[in-house]
């Protein structure tokens, strides 16, 4: 017989918590840095049974499968690594440390020795999100993401703070020396992705954004330089964005797409041999309402070493970049060519009314930079409150079109840049033009236009001194327009009505020309001292023209020259050789001409007959302009003359030529390279509201005496003297 004996037995029961681990999805469950124990079995396994970061990245690279990596940590977990985590082979891993999806990172990583780099991304279409880079230190191009070669495409990094607290608040003690450095032939890459979520945030560090010699990546909607309310300085101590060497980078976008990028020891971005890059909608030197400076310590935007065929903004409303409060130029563009600016606001709050300025200049235009454009038709930049001149041009061949320059985005308001709108030292330079559109209003500031060196320089189709509509004055405060130095060739105006200037409503001279190397200005077909009709008064303070100091060779031709404060042009007596021909020139305080010092004496205007028969004396054998007017000066030119050998000289006018409300005759010679000033004014012999004729037209006809009885203040008489 078999017996069996039956024991009560004590069960033990051991809770064991165990991540579970799906093939192509892993979790990371410890911070430490342990290797898979056995990489490509599809399990994220340690030799102690966890699952760390690294475990997981070498199961990714192996799975060949799209890979997530997240994390089953307490928020706020570092994890140190001590050599990189490298990305290869197999794309499609993304790793997620934003626990919930709230844009801000729970994972921070560490850097565990000196010099390495975080993540090395060799493959394509990885995802690295919701990370906290801190303490990677080194040199060369190692950075906590190092996006590298040909076969680094399409990788997204979004929703990590580089060099700052896990909450983006703070930097003590937690900057790296790269943050992202995108290299060898890595494209299509994104570095945040135009939503608010997914903004990276790289402050603190010492270099923010490289991308060098890799081509087509983007860098959308992050913060670089400042803390996450983007009210606080956390610069990198170097750029914010280095762009060198690579073509078709994407920086910024319409709406959410914004970089803000303020603060940096450096330049907010450089550009070193850089090609078509687009730089859209960024706030570059301010804080995220664009109201407060926190500055850039040099430029906005710097453009060097043959860097070409960039633009920076588009002339859209949601490609305006606010290139403000930099700590040099917002924007300079040095021995680099066929760059484009336009529709941005340099030196302006973001909304373009208050002045918020760089420190230097707004645009800086240098060494042998040619073929750039600033502005264009319609889609001018707004380009005022500038510590130092809107725009230098020591380049050559550069155009500057369709901006405002010193005064508000809406075109009337006062707030000009502290030293001159735009100064010229090089040479064949366009500003303005008589293209619709191509004109620039440069008002409010210390003087509007400066050329001191170059040749060949063209001014034309703007407004200096008055607003946009060109019917207000907001003065420079000095001259519209001063010609130094060794300039030669300006020309001003092109003769026609479509490329004049309109020079009205400045501080002192209209336009000063001065210096004995300054030759060969042309200032043709002008409007000086008047609003934009053409008549109605807007005198400048000083002189319209002024020539001086040993100026010769200059031409001044159909222009109107009216209602300024001093003379309409005056020629100092050193100032040679300067031709006054064919003018309009009226109602200036002092005189129409004023000739310093020197020869030739005015001619004088001697007869007028009842039959249009003018005549008079000047130089033996001068040319001899003939004028009608209200007083003294020229405002209606009649005809050109030249006396004989004994200095007569006569002119028969149709009775039509007598201009209404202009009575009397004047006339000027030029002679042995002199313009002579206005002669002694000469009365018509018609009275002005006496029909003695019946023509239908003319001097004497019922019509002109109508037409004088219109131009003329008060009750008039019209009385008839025929038969």
């Amino acid at each position: 017989m078999t017996c069996f004996r039956f024991f009560k037995a004590t069960t033990f029961i051991f809770a064991i918590t165990v991540t579970s681990q799906v093939f192509g999805q892993y979790v990371v469950d410890n911070a430490g840095d342990a290797i898979d124990d056995n990489i490509g079995d599809g399990s994220c396994k340690t030799a102690g049974g966890v699952c760390t970061l690294r475990a997981a990245v070498q199961e990714a690279n192996a799975d060949g499968v799209a890979t997530s990596i997240s994390f089953s940590l307490p928020a706020g977990t570092i994890i140190q690594i001590d050599s990189e985590l490298l990305l290869d082979f197999e794309n499609t891993t993304s790793i997620n440390g934003d626990f919930g999806n709230d844009g801000k990172p729970d994972i921070r990583i560490q850097a565990g020795a000196a010099g390495i780099a975080g993540f090395h991304i060799l493959s394509g279409d990885n995802t690295i999100q919701g990370l906290n880079f801190i303490q990677f230190s080194g040199s060369g191009t190692n950075a906590p993401i190092l996006i590298d070669g040909a076969g680094a495409i399409g990788n997204t990094i979004i929703t990590n703070y580089f060099g700052t607290s896990l909450a983006g608040d703070n930097t003590t003690g937690t900057g790296n020396f790269r943050s992202i450095s995108v290299i060898n032939g890595a494209t299509g890459n994104m570095i945040g992705n135009g939503t608010v979520t997914g903004r990276n945030i790289i402050s603190g560090n010492s270099f923010g954004i490289s991308i060098i010699g890799s081509n087509n990546n983007q860098v959308i909607g992050n913060i670089i330089g400042l803390d996450i309310t983007g009210a606080v300085d956390l610069g990198n101590s170097d750029a914010g964005i280095t762009v060198s060497g690579a073509t078709g980078t994407i920086i910024g976008g319409a709406g959410d797409r914004r970089n803000f990028i303020s603060g940096n020891g450096s330049e907010g971005i450089l550009l070193n041999n850089a090609s078509s890059t687009t730089i859209l909608n960024n706030y570059i030197g301010t804080n995220f309402n664009g109201d407060v400076a926190i500055r850039n310590d040099n430029e906005g935007i710097r453009l060097e070493a043959g860097s070409t065929l960039n633009q920076i903004g588009d002339g859209t409303a949601g490609g305006r970049n606010s290139i403000s409060g930099n700590n040099q130029e917002g924007v300079e563009i040095n021995n680099a060519n066929d760059n484009t600016l336009i529709g941005n606001d340099i030196g302006l709050t973001a909304n373009g009314i208050f002045a918020l300025g760089n420190t230097n200049d707004g645009i800086f235009i240098s060494g042998t930079s040619a073929n750039n454009t600033i502005g264009s038709s319609g889609q001018g930049n707004v380009i005022s409150g500038n510590n130092g001149r809107g725009i230098t041009i020591a380049g050559d061949a550069n155009f500057v079109y369709g901006n405002f320059i010193g005064i508000q985005s809406g075109g009337n308001g006062f707030v000009g840049n502290s030293l001159a709108g735009i100064v010229v030292t090089g040479s064949n330079n366009e500003i303005g033009g008589a293209l619709a559109g191509r004109g620039n209003v440069i008002s409010a500031n210390e003087y509007g236009i400066g050329v001191s060196s170059g040749a060949d320089n063209i001014i034309e189709g703007n407004y200096i001194g008055l607003n946009s509509a060109g019917n207000f004055a907001l003065f420079n405060t000095f001259e519209g327009i001063r010609i130094t130095g060794t300039a030669i060739g300006t020309l001003i105006g092109d003769g026609t009505a479509a490329g004049a200037n309109y020079i009205s409503g400045n501080g002192t001279d209209g336009i000063s020309i001065s210096g004995v190397s300054v030759t060969n200005i042309t200032i043709d077909y002008n409007i000086i001292g008047t609003e934009i009709d053409g008549v109605s008064p807007m005198g400048n303070g000083g002189n319209g023209i002024f020539f001086d100091n040993d100026t010769r060779n200059n031409l001044v031709q159909n222009s109107v020259i009216a209602n300024n404060a001093d003379n309409g042009i005056e020629v100092n007596g050193r100032a040679a050789l300067t031709i006054i021909s064919q003018n309009s020139i009226y109602n200036n305080t002092n005189d129409g001409i004023r000739i310093g010092t020197g020869p030739p004496n005015p001619p004088s205007v001697d007869n007028i007959s009842l039959t249009g028969d003018i005549d008079g004396t000047s130089d033996a054998s001068a040319t001899v302009e003939i004028f009608f007017d209200a007083a003294d000066e020229g405002q209606s030119y009649l005809a050109t003359v030249v006396a004989d050998v004994v200095g007569d000289w006569s002119y028969t006018a149709s009775l039509s030529d007598f201009p209404p409300g202009l009575l009397n005759v004047t006339a000027t010679q030029f002679s042995s390279g002199f313009t002579s000033e206005f002669s002694a004014q000469l009365a018509v012999p018609f009275t002005p509201f006496v029909v003695i004729n019946t023509n239908d037209k003319g001097a004497g006809s019922l019509r002109w005496v109508m037409e004088n009885a219109n131009v003329t203040a008060g009750i008039q008489t019209i009385t008839f003297n025929i038969p």
